[in-house]
Parts: C-alpha cells; structure tokens; sequence
C-alpha cells in the first residue's frame, strides 16, 4: 500500500500538471482575444489549481522520503490548515538532516548563519507569501469569487476581498513562481541536505528574477510549463 500511495500521488501531481498547462492555454487565449470575463474565470481556476499542486506535491513528499516516518506524516496531517503542514514538516527536515532529528532550537547558533537565512527565507515565503495564495484558495473554492467572507460567513473579509479584486496575470506569475521553487527547496531538503544546500541558491534566484522582471513590466508570455519533479 506504502508504494500504491506513492504512486497515486504521483498520478494525481502529473494530471494537475496536465490541466494547468491545458487552462494556461486557454487564458493565453483569452487575453488575445480581450476576452476580459474568461480572462478572470481562467486566472482564478489557474490560483485554485496551483494549491492543489501545492498540496498534493506536500502529499508525495511526505510519502516518497524514507526520513519521513509514519508519525511525522500523522502529524504534519492533524496540522489545522495547509500551511501549518507545511511548517511542521519544514521544521522537522531540518532537525532531522541538521541535528540527528534532535528537537534543538532552530536559530543563528544552532543552525549558522547561512543555515539559518535559509530557513528564515523559506518560513517567509510560506507564511508572507504563499499563505496569501492559500486564503484566496479557499475562498474561491467556497464560491466567493467577487466578495469574501470570514470563517463563519456573517462578515466582509476585507483582505480577501482586496486581493480578490486586485490579482492579475502578473501576480499569478509571481505565485506560480514561488510555490513552485519552495516546493522544490523542501523536496530537496527531504532528499539530502547536501541536495538542498547545492540547488537552494539557484531556486531563490529564479523567485528574484520573476520578480525583478514583474517590476520592470518585462514579463515574458505565458509559456507552457516546463514541469521539475518533485520527489
């Protein structure tokens, strides 16, 4: 059963990855065509898609790495929100490759300086960034695709609503961008420390250059996906 889930999730990231290049296609179509009402539909199923490769690539990641054990799994699971998953299972790799998988504190001492600026970087780009993405997620997965609302459906949520309404290709970009390079950073991280300490550098720098590029309107058109596996 162990290697049938492996494969499931294996399965389920590759046809994700299908039908976001097949909805790039038709958004590219749509801005040609100044279609604005499809534009915005396609955009918002593109968001909605990406989190759902978010989380199914968490899935295969915490059951294709043998450092992973069955109560770690449980664990990043009873986590409250996707989010919250993904920092505890970030917080275990690198006690486990770092420490021995001793519950040490995760600092400049413990860790080093550059260790740690790692570490740092991606909990910011989880919680700053792609936690935003998240909660525009659920949002639209609850129907809210003009207003949203709370938790409880009896109020405005300003924030949501804000970004709701001011989200465009250009930022769909940017969070394309940065969920795909984190993923990767923590794929690596669960594969080998040596692995992640080689490619992290060069996986920020992609983030940094899609941003640079966003800043000075120099984006170019959007491509198919050229797709990196998640291990």
């Amino acid at each position: 059963m162990y290697k049938d889930l492996v494969n499931i999730h294996r399965n389920n990231l590759k046809s994700i990855q299908k039908a976001i290049t097949a909805v790039n296609r038709t958004h590219n179509n749509s801005i040609r065509n100044q279609n604005k009402e499809l534009q915005y539909s396609s955009l918002y199923v593109l968001l909605i898609m990406w989190v759902a490769w978010l989380e199914t690539s968490l899935d295969l990641i915490l059951w294709n790495n043998i450092c992973i054990e069955e109560k770690i799994r449980k664990e990043v699971y009873l986590c409250r929100s996707l989010t919250e998953s993904w920092k505890y299972l970030i917080v275990y790799l690198f006690r486990f490759h770092y420490f021995s998988n001793r519950k040490r504190p995760l600092n400049e001492i413990t860790l080093g300086r550059t260790n740690y600026f790692r570490y740092l970087t991606i909990i910011e780009l989880l919680e700053d960034e792609i936690d935003k993405t998240i909660l525009l997620r659920n949002r639209l997965a609850h129907g809210q695709w003009k207003v949203a609302l709370n938790t409880e459906k009896n109020d405005i949520n300003d924030e949501a609503t804000a970004l709701l309404n001011t989200i465009g290709r250009t930022d769909l970009i940017i969070n394309r961008n940065i969920i795909r390079n984190f993923v990767i950073n923590v794929s690596n991280l669960a594969h080998s420390k040596k692995h992640f300490e080689k490619q992290y550098d060069n996986r920020m720098l992609r983030i940094d250059e899609t941003r640079n590029k966003a800043k000075s309107s120099t984006l170019p058109k959007w491509q198919g996906e050229k797709w990196i596996k998640v291990k």
